[in-house]
């Protein structure tokens, strides 16, 4: 290979690190939502989405938010509102959440 093709490489494998780093916080979130609210994951994925754009910051930075609300105790003193609310399991009175349809049926008992 080729000294630019290496540095192709390099800075490929450098964003997907990136990438990855910042995915983390938004699936550790993901998962805490699931358990604490009992639902799926992309009804999570919503509250999380929902969250951040009332407190108007990132999907990254609400993700990075649940995850220091759930691993440390304590308040809440400067976190965003809609965060904690949403771990707190309150829903934002204009919210109707509803689990997003798979097309695959409930088996029946």
């Amino acid at each position: 290979m080729q000294d630019e093709q290496w540095m192709d490489l390099a800075l490929e494998a450098g964003l997907l690190r990136a990438t990855m780093a910042q995915r983390a916080p938004v699936e550790q979130a993901r998962g805490i939502v699931m358990a604490r609210r009992r639902v799926g994951a992309d009804a999570a994925l919503v509250l999380l989405r929902a969250a951040a754009e009332r407190d108007g910051i990132s999907l990254e930075q609400v993700g990075a938010a649940v995850v220091r609300l759930t691993t440390r105790r304590g308040d809440a003193d400067g976190e965003p509102p809609a965060t904690v609310e949403l771990l707190a399991g309150h829903d934002h009175p204009h919210q109707e959440l509803q689990e997003p349809q798979c097309g695959l049926a409930e088996p029946s008992s």
